[in-house]
Parts: structure tokens; sequence; C-alpha cells
């Protein structure tokens, strides 16, 4: 005959209860420790392409900065991707001819994908009267003297022109 006392019965319980509340405990100790982690790993995440960008037309006829100033970009790119979301506003020198009257592109924006192709960033603008002729823009990703710089042309072919990038402060 055994004998078992009455809190015999309990004190399972009470170990699976204090089981569940050690359990909680160091779940609540960690839950910052995780989310501090994730953060790192959102931090370190980026692509090359990720930032926000000025793009300013170069072309001798332009006299002012804001007769230059031809995009104003964000960049949404995560590490190793192909592809990438392109917020865009456009200025005064995303025009066909800068010494013509302003265009009606002026103040125009949205948001497109595009492509990391090598190492430059490609994507395409609805500007244009014709769906089917956008405005393709390259930015190029090289070194030395003309390392931020690219080039914008119509689909068609019908005009380019060059343009150089830097970092800017604001978001389009």
């Amino acid at each position: 005959m055994s004998f078992r006392s009455p809190e015999a019965a309990i004190v399972p319980g009470r170990r699976a209860k204090g089981a569940v509340s050690l359990a909680a405990g160091l779940a609540l100790l960690f839950t910052p420790l995780a989310a501090v982690a994730q953060e790192e790993v959102g931090r370190e995440a980026v692509g090359a392409w990720h930032g926000t960008f000025q793009l300013d037309r170069n072309d001798p006829r332009i006299r002012t900065r804001g007769g230059a100033d031809m995009l104003r970009i964000q960049v949404i790119h995560s590490l190793g991707a192909p592809v990438a979301t392109i917020s865009w506003v456009a200025g005064r020198g995303i025009c066909e001819d800068p010494a013509a009257e302003p265009c009606e592109w002026i103040g125009a924006g949205g948001t497109v994908s595009g492509r990391v192709l090598q190492k430059d960033l490609v994507f395409a603008l609805p500007l244009s009267a014709d769906a089917e002729d956008s405005l393709i823009v390259i930015l190029r990703h090289g070194s030395g003297p003309r390392a931020r710089h690219g080039q914008a042309m119509n689909s068609k072919a019908d005009f380019g022109f060059d343009f150089s990038y830097s970092d800017a402060p604001d978001t389009p």
C-alpha cells in the first residue's frame, strides 16, 4: 500500500503552471531582443539602389538648377533583389526641349517598378501622350568621374539626354 499526501496530486499541476510561467517570462524577456534583431536585419537588407535621389539634366541650354531638375525619386530596393519600386516626381528638366515652353509633364508623379540590370537601375515612366512611348530612365552605377550619371530616352528613340544624380534629402 502506498501513501500519497493530498498535495501530491497538485504538485504536477504546479510544475506545469510553473513551466508555463517560466516560458512566458522568457518570451517576454526575449521579445524585445527579437524585435531589435529583426530591425537589424531590416537595416542591413537594403540594396545598392535604396535611397532618395535628385536627377539633374545635363544640357548646355539650361542655365539654372531649377531648369535642370529632371526627377526626384525614392527607390525601395532590397539586398540582392532584381526589382525596385520607384516613386517619382517630374521637374522642369523632364521636358523634351528645355529651351521651349514648360511641358505638361512638370509635376507629374507616380510609382513604377524598375529592374536592376548588372549594376544599373532601369525603369520606364509614362510621360507621353502615346501610351506605348514611355520615357526610359537608366541610372548608371559606376566609379570615377562619371560615377553618378545616366541617360533618359523615349522608347521609340526619337530623343534622349544625359543626366547626373545625387543623394536627395527629401522624398518625392
